[in-house]
């Protein structure tokens, strides 16, 4: 999240760069979310929040702790997804070509700018795909505080999800931080 962050700022706000420069440097973040699905009329669909963590350059874990019990986990090219409540599990291999929003998470500056157009207004970075034909129309990331991020994803749909991330500062994450748990179902 923050590597996204700092791509963007560095890129389009160089008086800022110095302060944003220091988190350039850290490969992972971990912390809770809080998200929410929204109809494209602004009512509440969903919500839920847990915890995650995302490691560069393809680890991330999404556990949803509330009101459910799910956890997703990419490691490399294979995604994990567990439903304690069905009591399912899934795993199945990722292409190179397969790009969720949180591949743009932990994806390098060069990468952005060949995806997407860049608009910063503020301390907020909007990520609009240049393929027309993606599934996420618009990415809006907003720094809130010095370790509260609001990252806005609109659908082709017009749905959006609204997840907000309360980072932990100074997190050492390594790939044996995204092993799946075991699981008796």
């Amino acid at each position: 999240m923050r590597r996204l962050l700092l791509a963007l700022y560095v890129m389009a706000l160089p008086a800022t760069a110095d302060v944003l420069q220091q988190f350039v440097a850290h490969d992972g973040i971990a912390g809770q979310f809080t998200q929410s699905i929204l109809s494209p009329e602004g009512v509440a669909l969903d919500q839920s929040s847990g915890d995650f963590k995302l490691l560069k350059p393809h680890f991330f874990w999404w556990h949803i702790t509330a009101p459910d019990n799910h956890l997703m986990v990419a490691a490399d090219n294979s995604l994990t997804q567990i439903d304690w409540d069905l009591e399912v599990t899934v795993e199945r291999q990722l292409s190179d070509t397969e790009r969720s929003p949180f591949y743009w998470l932990l994806a390098p500056r060069d990468a952005l700018l060949e995806s997407f157009t860049v608009e910063v207004s503020g301390a907020a970075v909007t990520l609009t795909p240049r393929d027309p034909s993606a599934y996420y129309q618009r990415v809006q990331v907003a720094q809130e505080g010095p370790d509260l991020w609001r990252i806005t994803l609109l659908d082709q749909s017009g749905q959006s999800i609204d997840l907000t991330l309360s980072t932990l500062p100074e997190v050492a994450l390594a790939p044996s931080d995204f092993l799946v748990p075991s699981v008796n179902f």
